[in-house]
């Protein structure tokens, strides 16, 4: 699968692909590529259920799991998740975020038209990799059925309430081998 990322903070735009390595019980490796960077590409691991375990983009491993998506998904549906991150430089938080399933609905991205259930999450990340200030966390994600993924999360972060980091991300596109 292809997507692009957009820093909207930073005023950047990239590509990236997740192919799937292998299905190990239910955990699913994926090399995870920016297609603008020379870098090495990076493993990620997701649950089947597509909650991260190890983050592609930074390296950050999630303890439990990064509870996304809870199956089967139903409106209404709500749940907390808490997990402690450890970045690729060892740097430690804790996340606790309250997330809830509220419409399904049709989005649009450059893979086409999917119709989608909308996840809302807030919540704070907590711990050193910001000299302990927390940090406050909205995200809203669009979950298709069909193909079976995340189609396209916006996600914004703000440190002592000032805009820190604003990212969307979409999907471009989906192969099968």
């Amino acid at each position: 699968m292809s997507y692009r990322v957009e820093e909207r903070a930073d005023q950047q735009r990239h590509e990236a692909t997740a192919t799937v390595l292998a299905i190990e019980g239910d955990r699913v490796r994926m090399r995870y590529q920016r297609t603008d960077a020379a870098a090495e590409p990076t493993e990620q691991v997701m649950t089947t259920a597509l909650n991260n375990v190890v983050n592609g983009s930074d390296g950050s491993r999630y303890e439990p799991h990064l509870d996304q998506l809870r199956f089967p998904l139903q409106v209404g549906q709500a749940w907390t998740t808490e997990a402690a991150s450890t970045a690729a430089s060892g740097a430690q938080s804790r996340l606790s975020i309250d997330r809830k399933v509220v419409a399904i609905e049709t989005v649009r991205v450059s893979a086409g038209e999917f119709t989608a259930y909308r996840v809302e999450s807030k919540g704070w990340i907590n711990g050193v990799n910001w000299r302990g200030a927390a940090m406050r966390l909205e995200q809203v994600l669009w979950y298709a059925p069909e193909p079976g993924r995340i189609v396209k999360l916006e996600s914004r972060v703000w440190r002592n309430n000032d805009p820190f980091r604003h990212t969307v991300i979409e999907a471009l596109g989906f192969q099968s081998n």
